[in-house]
């Protein structure tokens, strides 16, 4: 029917950007770290800033929000665990 299409190309939609999102992350992550964008210094990894590092993280925050509101848009299809999850 065309409310299953319909449901079946949400879930894929949800499937596909966090599968996309894992793998990019990924990706940009073993780079940073292959690159050794990181410090030597303690007090540069604990008080210092990595433009590389917040964009990356920026990107996340991005995903995970965009998740939040999708879990919340769609109730009625995930239910109430997987917003806890997103959550």
């Amino acid at each position: 029917t065309e409310e299953a299409d319909a449901t079946a190309r949400l879930k894929w939609g949800h499937h596909f950007c966090a599968f996309s999102h894992s793998v990019v992350s990924a990706l940009a992550s073993a780079y940073l770290i292959y690159t050794g964008v990181w410090s030597d210094s303690v007090d540069d990894r604990v008080w210092g800033h990595q433009p590389a590092i917040g964009k990356l993280f920026s990107f996340s925050m991005g995903y995970f929000l965009w998740d939040l509101c999708c879990c919340v848009y769609s109730m009625k299809l995930y239910g109430k665990s997987y917003l806890i999850h997103a959550i």
